[in-house]
Parts: structure tokens; sequence; C-alpha cells
């Protein structure tokens, strides 16, 4: 009889540790995040309507989350039809913390974009 008492209490104390350890495994489990780092973004279009559209503030959200000393880059090209003799991609480089910055760069790259494409197509 005091085996069977001694093996019903061996038996819960098992299955109460198991339990606890189980528990303690779960919280570290979720108290552990993922993180993505970015490292570049690129929109590539045929369309200089598109790039007229391009949300900045959805570009500076894409790397939020990443370190202040992580380097991105911004790529931009305006893919066309016909042969051109202009350049018509570009990138600017950096850092995530300079962001800012490189979207100013990036915006004015852009628009430096738009206006070859417009010369060359009235030519």
């Amino acid at each position: 009889m005091t085996n069977i008492i001694t093996n019903i209490v061996l038996t819960m104390m098992y299955f109460c540790s198991s339990l606890f350890l189980g528990s303690n495994s779960l919280e570290t489990t979720q108290e552990s995040k993922s993180k993505i780092e970015i490292s570049s973004i690129s929109v590539v279009t045929s369309s200089v309507k598109e790039l007229k559209t391009i949300d900045w503030n959805d570009v500076q959200s894409v790397f939020i989350e990443n370190p202040k000393n992580k380097k991105i880059a911004l790529n931009f090209e305006l893919k066309s039809g016909k042969l051109n003799t202009f350049k018509n991609s570009f990138s600017v480089n950096g850092k995530t913390e300079d962001l800012h910055k490189l979207i100013l760069k990036a915006q004015k790259g852009v628009n430096g974009l738009i206006k070859i494409s417009n010369k060359n197509q009235k030519a």
C-alpha cells in the first residue's frame, strides 16, 4: 500500500514539475521577439505617374525598426520602352539615423528623373 501511495505522490510531483517547467519555457518564448531589419527598397516602374505618387511616409515607415547604424539604400528606376540617352536610375545610400536626409535626396532624385523623362518624351 505504501508503494502505491509513493508512486501516486511521485507521479503527481512529476506532473506538477512538468507543468511548471513547461510554463517557464512558454513565458520565455513569448518574451523573445523577432527583429526584421530592412536594408533596401527598390522602386522600379515604367510610369512617371507612379513616381509622382510615392508615399514618402511609407518609405520612412519601412525602416523605422532598424538600428540607427544600419546601412540602407533607396533605389529608383524609371524603365522606358524606347532607347534613351539619359540615366534612368539612381540610388541613395546611408544609415538609418540619416533617413530623413536620405528621403530628401531621394525626392530630389525622383523629381530629376521625372523632369528628364518629360524632356526626353518631348524631343
